[in-house]
């Protein structure tokens, strides 16, 4: 396996990449914006070269989630699949009805088509959805079998429901009562049928230094310890995160 996450990718030639409003909002932003695509295809470009066999992208795969920049990540993993590397993917906070969605040019910001949940399904219907075993029907978690023995359990920790123009998109984490009732549902079917699992989702389930859920809560999904046992406690050992 191989993971890139929170490509916050960027069409600049589609989208615009000149004006007071495109430097102001970059210069607000800690991302590499302009080069996100080039950086993105460089990435590919050394998986491909590392000889894996899938690639897992928990999120965030735009900057913020127009449907031009989800189609762009789309092609570079066709382009992926065809070298021979299976790649699935999950939502993160920037990517689903992100009222944030944005080009920009000599006359301003404007506004750009985001996507929805299905959208977004449609869109990377080639990288887990469309060959999904299962289907939260209230999220967009799902679950593949990439190889016999293996379950890929991609778990949509987001919270793009409650995402509002004042706002803009929500930055936590969250599984709900539904949501986690259909991964524990995964899960007890796995063990049952003797699966290995791997689960993969954008937000943490253990802090990545001391204190991180002090400082940088938003970045761990609510209630983490609580989630982390409950994989565990199913045989799951590897979680890869945003």
């Amino acid at each position: 396996f191989a993971v890139i996450s929170d490509p916050h990718l960027y069409d600049a030639a589609a989208l615009g990449a000149e004006g007071e409003a495109f430097a102001e909002a970059t210069a607000n932003d800690r991302k590499m914006v302009v080069e996100s695509a080039e950086i993105a295809g460089e990435a590919l470009r050394m998986v491909k070269e590392a000889g894996v066999r899938y690639l897992v992208v928990p999120g965030d795969l735009t900057w913020n989630g127009e449907r031009v920049n989800h189609e762009r990540v789309a092609s570079l993993l066709a382009d992926l699949e065809q070298a021979g590397v299976q790649a699935f993917v999950v939502p993160g906070n920037h990517d689903v009805q992100n009222p944030d969605a944005a080009g920009f040019g000599p006359e301003g910001r404007k506004r750009m088509p985001g996507v929805t949940p299905g959208e977004f399904a449609g869109i990377y219907r080639e990288f887990g959805y469309g060959e999904a075993l299962r289907r939260d029907p209230g999220s967009l978690s799902y679950v593949a079998e990439p190889v016999p023995g293996l379950w890929l359990l991609g778990i949509d920790s987001c919270r793009y429901a409650e995402n509002t123009e004042k706002d803009g998109p929500v930055t936590d984490g969250r599984l709900d009562a539904a949501r986690i009732a259909w991964v524990e549902g995964v899960l007890a079917e796995a063990l049952q049928l003797g699966k290995a699992v791997i689960a993969f989702m954008h937000h943490g389930v253990v802090e990545h230094f001391r204190l991180e859920e002090k400082s940088w809560g938003m970045y761990l999904v609510d209630d983490f310890p609580e989630v982390g046992r409950m994989l565990a406690a199913y045989g799951v050992r590897v979680v890869f995160t945003g």
